[in-house]
């Protein structure tokens, strides 16, 4: 064989197998939702700076307890002071969360920060933490996309209603499943 084919062999092959790990990557992580959807339903919520800043904290708070892989509820020592902290609302402030829902004018978006509150209260019912990363990847989701467009570090949960319209709704589903299996 020539060299000049077996470059274009190696060439070929290298293309191949960037297209492949394209395609494997893409199915294992969600898609970003459309931009346009997402400008559409922000301009629907008349937002003040006040509710983007509430959820931006709501969200920094879930990150700090589970959302970054720092998972202190099950590691002694610190297992009863977190969970304290947690279901006294000290870690997390479930006050502000009910009332950005109340003001909320949005359905889909009401009913996945809904869909939070009540996987906080199975989380301190239960002790759960499975129950908080899920309400974790929502209000991350809503946060990062929708009240905080602007934000750097945006990470995607697929984790939301109001984002999945048009895609496959396994995150969603997967949370209803678990929300129904721990109520």
């Amino acid at each position: 064989m020539s060299r000049k084919l077996v470059s274009a062999l190696i060439v070929l092959s290298a293309s191949v197998l960037i297209v492949i790990f394209i395609l494997v990557k893409e199915a294992r992580s969600p898609s970003i939702p459309d931009e346009e959807f997402v400008t559409i339903v922000h301009n629907q919520m008349n937002l003040d700076s006040e509710v983007s800043e509430t959820m931006k904290s709501l969200n920094a708070e879930l990150t700090k307890l589970v959302g970054d892989g720092t998972d202190y509820f099950t590691v002694e020592p610190y297992t009863e002071a977190y969970w304290s902290e947690f279901i006294d609302n000290t870690s997390f402030n479930e006050d502000k969360l009910i009332e950005i829902i109340s003001n909320l004018t949005v359905d889909s978006i009401r009913e996945d920060l809904q869909t939070a509150q009540t996987l906080i209260d199975i989380a301190k019912k239960n002790r759960d933490v499975q129950a908080i990363k899920y309400a974790y990847q929502i209000i991350s989701d809503l946060d990062l996309w929708l009240f905080n467009m602007n934000s750097e570090n945006k990470k995607y949960f697929a984790a939301t209603n109001t984002f999945q319209t048009f895609e496959s709704k396994k995150i969603v589903n997967k949370i209803k499943k678990y929300i129904d299996a721990n109520s």
